[in-house]
């Protein structure tokens, strides 16, 4: 894995920065599986799966966030898995804000994402990846 997988984790924050669902999905494994917070305030009990999944968490975050903005600056490998730290700002269509600190974990398989998780804290983030204190 090693530098390559965190350059692919990064390749896809930025596919999603430029909301280009084409390129975040030359990026993932076609069975993706990805448990972020959006997915509830959609409405959704499930993570997004596959490729009609990515397709509607973008149409979700497009509904649900005026402005939904990653900023990951801290790249961890373990394993198989790429942990990512950094913040969230949101400003929803209701008025919900959202600044805080955020942790991602990717989970990497044969040069592919095939799962994602974001977590709404650094530690647990960092607890989930078996890095904590």
């Amino acid at each position: 894995m090693g530098q390559e997988s965190i350059d692919l984790v990064r390749r896809a924050f930025s596919a999603f920065a430029e909301r280009d669902p084409d390129a975040l999905l030359a990026l993932v494994g076609p069975d993706v599986e990805f448990f972020p917070p959006t997915a509830s305030i959609a409405g959704h009990e499930t993570p997004y799966r596959g490729e009609e999944g990515l397709r509607q968490y973008l149409d979700d975050v497009a509904r649900i966030w005026e402005v939904l903005e990653v900023v990951p600056h801290e790249y961890r490998e373990v394993g198989d898995q790429v942990v990512a730290l950094g913040r969230v700002y949101g400003r929803g269509v209701d008025g919900l804000l959202v600044d805080s600190p955020t942790g991602w974990i990717w989970t990497i398989d044969d040069g592919k994402i095939v799962a994602g998780r974001v977590f709404t804290s650094r530690q647990e983030a960092l607890d989930a990846a078996g890095l904590g204190k």
